[in-house]
């Protein structure tokens, strides 16, 4: 009965059934800081630890029908790349959301907290690059070389997307290294420049970035940084944030 009425009325019955706004984490735990403490066995770390969804589609209606999921995906897609469009939603509190107990967003956690302010109603990745993680014997830089399957689950959402942002939490090691050593032609490649490059991969269609880099208080304290903090890392604003040799990229935005 849906699919005979007007395609009009069919989004407006689509923008009742959007559900609100949304982070998901890669890993059972929403603060990776001491993921790997146990002795046990350490569960997987990607190079998304966060992705936020400023409205997504409830999948129960995607698994009706393949011209219902079309249509779905395709309003879905109109609404994150339209996002002032986007009503704000009132979430839940801690004890009721049921995403709470998937680890999706804690509301509690001091770093949600600090992307959440930050928000500009965008699709939002967070990315850890060479942040030291508390293992049972000491701290470490864990491997985040491939993308989780949060997120691959999640492209036929995000592969439409024209505007994201990348909320980025660096270790000590990305602001203090030698300028001269944080070029990509120089040594190993910016780690940064590499994880955005990972993600565009699967985002053919997005064309303004915004790029916020981030340092905890617990990475910063006691450490003895130069006054011009930028100074470690200006190869890396020198340089473009990812390979833009097709052009596709329009606007790009780095905030440190």
């Amino acid at each position: 009965a849906l699919l005979t009425l007007p395609r009009e009325l069919r989004d407006q019955i689509y923008s009742n059934l959007l559900l609100p706004e949304h982070v998901f984490t890669s890993t059972a735990k929403p603060d990776t800081y001491d993921l790997h403490r146990s002795t046990k066995k350490s569960p997987a770390t990607y190079i998304d630890t966060r992705i936020y969804l400023p409205a997504r589609p409830p999948p129960n209606v995607l698994l009706t029908c393949r011209q219902l999921r079309e249509e779905l995906l395709q309003f879905t897609a109109h609404v994150l790349n339209a996002t002032n469009t986007i009503p704000v939603p009132s979430l839940k509190p801690v004890e009721e959301s049921e995403s709470n107990r998937l680890a999706a967003r804690a509301n509690t956690n001091l770093e949600e907290a600090t992307e959440q302010a930050h928000d500009a109603r965008v699709v939002r990745f967070t990315l850890e690059i060479e942040r030291a993680t508390r293992g049972a014997f000491g701290f470490y830089k864990a491997v985040r070389d491939t993308l989780s399957p949060r997120f691959l689950g999640l492209l036929p959402v995000l592969g439409p997307v024209k505007k994201i942002k990348f909320t980025v939490w660096v270790g000590f090691e990305w602001w203090s290294l030698p300028r001269q050593s944080r070029g990509r032609t120089v040594g190993k490649p910016n780690a940064l420049f590499v994880a955005v490059e990972e993600v565009l991969k699967y985002l053919p269609l997005v064309e303004e970035i915004q790029v916020d880099v981030l340092m905890h208080v617990a990475d910063y304290w006691n450490w003895d940084m130069a006054d011009e903090h930028k100074d470690g890392v200006q190869a890396w604003l020198d340089h473009s944030v990812c390979n833009n040799q097709a052009g596709r990229i329009k606007r790009v935005y780095r905030r440190l």
